[in-house]
């Protein structure tokens, strides 16, 4: 809800699941989402979860499904490439897609330690031309929830999204700086083909004209 929250204060048009049961479910949020893409100028996407690796593809895992093993993955839960693949076959516009998804993988016991998923993590996504893909922690290491109700990746990126005057790659170095302070082992990680710079929180300069408004009342002039 953080995250939301963050958008809406930034003027987007927030559509929430908090829940997804299945593959289909997780479809139908992208179909839903994809309606009204072209609308605007820049898409901005955000998972929290459960999310694993299998031969260097990412799975998104739907919350009511059991997967005993690796076909299960495959065939029950969402490849993560869908969604870019889904929102740049519609426009060139700006995509961003934040996968805060790299934790341990719950199923992991009841399998074979040997396979592909074992050690946790997600695989490196490239970004396609105008986009950009953001993880919580590097391709291959593990996400942590922290203690509160939110994670220390969604807390640093609400604050620094809502920060005016810094563009969106700043935005994600400062997260990164953030949350390595926090976590150790944990470095997020970002990578982008953006044209170009992106603000998403305009500098208004409103404390500079506090600060002369209240040096005017004073008469302390210069």
């Amino acid at each position: 809800m953080l995250i939301a929250e963050t958008l809406e204060k930034l003027n987007f048009e927030v559509i929430i699941d908090t829940n997804i049961a299945n593959r289909g479910a997780f479809v139908e949020v992208i179909e839903k989402f994809g309606d009204k893409r072209e609308n605007y100028d820049i898409a901005f996407i955000y998972y929290a979860g459960h999310g694993v690796q299998i031969d260097g593809e990412n799975y998104l895992l739907p919350t009511k499904e059991k997967f005993e093993n690796q076909n299960h993955i495959r065939n029950k839960a969402l490849p993560a490439q869908n969604i870019m693949n889904y929102l740049t076959g519609m426009t060139d516009k700006v995509n961003i897609i934040i996968l805060d998804a790299c934790r341990d993988n719950p199923f992991e016991q009841n399998w074979n330690r040997t396979r592909s998923l074992k050690g946790g993590g997600l695989a490196k996504m490239p970004p396609p031309k105008g986009s950009l893909i953001a993880f919580s922690t590097d391709p291959g290491e593990v996400a942590y929830d922290g203690e509160s109700t939110n994670s220390p990746y969604a807390a640093s990126l609400s604050k620094h999204l809502l920060e005016e005057g810094l563009e969106i790659r700043d935005v994600f170095v400062k997260v990164r700086l953030e949350v390595e302070k926090l976590e150790s082992g944990q470095s997020p990680d970002t990578r982008d083909k953006l044209q170009g710079e992106l603000f998403l929180k305009e500098r208004t300069f409103s404390e500079e004209f506090e600060k002369i408004e209240s040096l005017f009342e004073k008469e302390q002039y210069v």
